[in-house]
């Protein structure tokens, strides 16, 4: 499903973009990051299901400002984990 969720963001920006050998679009390196990492996010709106990214945002949010509420709205975005998780990571 990640194929399907980058080429659907990369075609959206420029729909005459041919594919790679994997299927991927065809895009410079700094692009493939940036579109890589928008297509992670809708992942988790998807499927629901924790990524790595959304952990280590969750958790570094809260590191830096110990805050229920900053961790909370950043779930509540699709992005980050629950404030309980957070607090189960980082506590046991």
């Amino acid at each position: 499903m990640a194929v399907l969720h980058y080429n659907a963001i990369a075609w959206s920006i420029n729909q005459r973009k041919s594919v790679d050998a994997n299927g991927y679009v065809k895009a410079s390196k700094v692009e493939a990051e940036k579109l890589s990492a928008i297509s992670q996010s809708w992942e988790k709106v998807v499927t629901g299901e924790r990524l790595p990214i959304g952990t280590a945002l969750s958790l570094t949010l809260h590191r830096i400002t110990g805050r229920k509420e900053a961790t909370t709205l950043l779930n509540h975005c699709g992005v980050g984990i629950t404030y309980n998780d957070v607090w189960d990571l980082n506590n046991n």
